[in-house]
């Protein structure tokens, strides 16, 4: 529907043209009737798939519940219905929807970062609390002087402290991974710790965990 709405504008312009410039609108008025035409029927098309697909599945409901049931759990638009009529069913669904979405956002953050986190862990040694992890260079450029930045916080996540040092490999190659330790004072109420990179004089690096 919306296409057909944005001819309304062009509807205008084509009779503006009329005025300014009939040789122009004698040229384009046609086409742009083929195009209008055109839109009208790929809505009608649409719509007409719409109204068979509805009636298959009230049809399918009908003469299968179960194979019925079975259609709709893969399709947003029925969720309410599944809630009602397999609460099972439904929870599954939700739970592969969640799994869809986290996979989707776990690929844009991939996307986007620069850095991936193979991996890393905290402890407390002695009186000092140490990091150790590895990073590999997503970038197709080497990075220079790379920071590893870890934050400290007690359980109910309060801050603590910070500690930064930079990664063992001071140009770090596309592709490559390097080792990285950060060393702070140890604090008995550290329960959490995040991790976070940056470049020696400033600027954010982006970075994920995992494969």
């Amino acid at each position: 529907m919306n296409e057909v709405k944005a001819s309304e504008g062009n509807d205008a312009w084509i009779e503006a043209l009329k005025e300014v410039d009939p040789a122009a609108h004698a040229i384009e008025a046609p086409k742009w009737a083929a195009e209008k035409q055109a839109a009208i029927d790929r809505v009608a098309a649409l719509e007409a798939e719409a109204k068979a697909e509805t009636a298959r599945l009230a049809a399918l409901k009908k003469s299968n519940p179960k194979a019925y049931l079975k259609e709709i759990q893969s399709r947003p638009e029925y969720a309410d219905e599944l809630k009602q009529l397999d609460p099972k069913a439904y929870a599954a669904y939700q739970v592969a929807e969640k799994k869809k979405a986290e996979q989707v956002a776990r690929e844009a953050l991939r996307a986007s970062s620069d850095l991936q986190v193979t991996n890393w862990s905290w402890g407390a040694q002695y009186s000092h609390a140490i990091v150790n992890g590895q990073v590999r260079n997503l970038r197709d450029t080497p990075l220079k002087n790379v920071q590893a930045v870890v934050s400290f916080y007690t359980a109910d996540g309060t801050f603590i402290d910070s500690a930064s040092a930079l990664i063992d490999y001071t140009t770090l190659l596309p592709g490559q991974a390097s080792p990285f330790k950060v060393i702070n004072n140890w604090n008995p109420a550290m329960k959490k710790a995040t991790l976070e990179f940056k470049f020696l004089l400033g600027g954010r690096l982006n970075s994920y965990e995992g494969k």
